[in-house]
């Protein structure tokens, strides 16, 4: 069986970020307050996400305090909104390759249910993954940090003689895989700042993939 991480692995989490933005600054437009172009500008200038969304309720409450949105209506729309972002390269099409050739696949994610969610159906993963074998933190209460999401993985899958994990971030995408003797593989990053996050970090031994690919259908390799 094929388990996936969705952010980074999937798709671009940086897309999701840049959709959210957008959808922010659309919704920041909608008051008559703010041009949307300054909306993203600030938005997009700012130091953090947390810190745009601060600076543009400001500017929006000293406009008009009654017509004004607050960084929680913002928080809500970046978490909420249906976000503008495709699969990465060659995904869909190993995807399609590993549906023809009967590969049992499931995604275990961190996340809010909504979000995570939102993400899975824009990115169309529910015509190759079973409901069932979609896994979120906010709906098992796990995240990958715990044994736990694995261990449901392999409950709802009791057949399964082998199961090989693909994620991005070795600061908590395989620790348990490898404890629980599944093959573990890392998409690595095009570059050193492409991701989230970084996958240039210090960490046991432990906590790092078996294996590395460069490009999403290399995964094809691990399938016999």
């Amino acid at each position: 069986m094929l388990i996936f991480d969705l952010d980074d692995t999937l798709y671009s989490e940086f897309d999701f970020v840049k959709s959210g933005l957008q959808a922010v600054a659309q919704e920041a437009a909608a008051t008559g307050l703010i041009d949307r172009e300054e909306a993203l500008r600030i938005l997009k200038e700012a130091k953090t996400t947390a810190h745009g969304f601060d600076h543009l309720a400001s500017i929006l409450w000293m406009a008009d305090p009654s017509r004004a949105l607050t960084v929680k209506d913002f928080v809500k729309v970046y978490r909420t909104h249906r976000p503008d972002i495709k699969l990465g390269p060659g995904v869909r099409s190993t995807l399609e390759r590993l549906r023809g050739m009967g590969v049992n696949m499931g995604i275990i994610t961190d996340g809010r249910s909504e979000t995570q969610r939102a993400k899975i159906a824009a990115l169309g993963l529910g015509d190759y993954i079973l409901k069932r074998n979609i896994l979120i933190s906010g709906e098992t209460g796990f995240e990958k940090v715990s044994q736990e999401p694995f261990d449901i993985m392999m409950d709802r899958n009791p057949d399964t003689g082998v199961f090989i994990f693909l994620g991005d971030n070795p600061a908590k995408d395989f620790r348990w895989p490898n404890r629980l003797g599944w093959v573990t593989v890392q998409l690595d990053a095009r570059s050193p700042d492409a991701n989230v996050h970084s996958q240039l970090i210090d960490v046991p031994d432990d906590y790092r993939a078996k294996y590395h690919i460069s490009s999403f259908p290399e995964i094809l390799d691990y399938i016999s």
